[in-house]
Parts: structure tokens; sequence; C-alpha cells
């Protein structure tokens, strides 16, 4: 019985310590949402390409957060930009990685 009761309480805190860690182990990958919405397909350098009118990592590391998430949720008219449906964690998640290209 005492060890029953002990592999169960070692269940229990096995399982609420992976939910208290699930944040941060878990949290949103600015680089992994940014390649998997194919954004590296135009944006895929540092420098950006050599064609325009893509802007480089660096110059929308730049941009304040209102206006990345509005170009990227909205597009770019004009331009081959189109809007992206990202959910907020995510686009601040993208927005904080590109925060290393400034």
């Amino acid at each position: 019985m005492k060890n029953q009761t002990l592999v169960i309480l070692v269940f229990l805190f096995s399982g609420l310590f992976a939910f208290l860690l699930s944040d941060s182990v878990f949290a949103a990958d600015g680089k992994g949402i940014y390649k998997k919405n194919g954004c590296g397909m135009c944006h895929y350098t540092a420098k950006g390409m050599n064609v325009k009118p893509y802007p480089s990592k660096e110059k929308m590391a730049n941009l304040d957060y209102a206006t990345f998430k509005e170009k990227v949720t909205n597009g770019i008219s004009g331009t081959l930009m189109r809007g992206y449906s990202i959910n907020d964690s995510d686009m601040k998640a993208m927005y904080d990685w590109l925060q290393e290209f400034k």
C-alpha cells in the first residue's frame, strides 16, 4: 500500500511540475514560427534579399511592435507581402526573436 501511494504521489508531482514548467519549456519559438510561416522565403538573411522591396530582418527588428503586427497581419498592398493569421503569443515571440537583428 505504501509503494502504491508513493507511486501515485510521484505521478501527481511529476504532472504538476510539468504543468508549472510548460510556459517556459514550451514557450513559443520565434525562429520556428518565422520558418513555419515561410517568412524566410523572402526575408532569408539578416541583410535581406538583393531584390527590393523585401525588408531585412534588421529593418523588421527596428519596427515598433504595433507596426510589425499590422504589416504581418494585413500584408502590404502593392507588394507580394500577404497578410498572415498568427495568434498574439506567436506574433510576439516572432517579434522578440527578430530583436536579435537590431
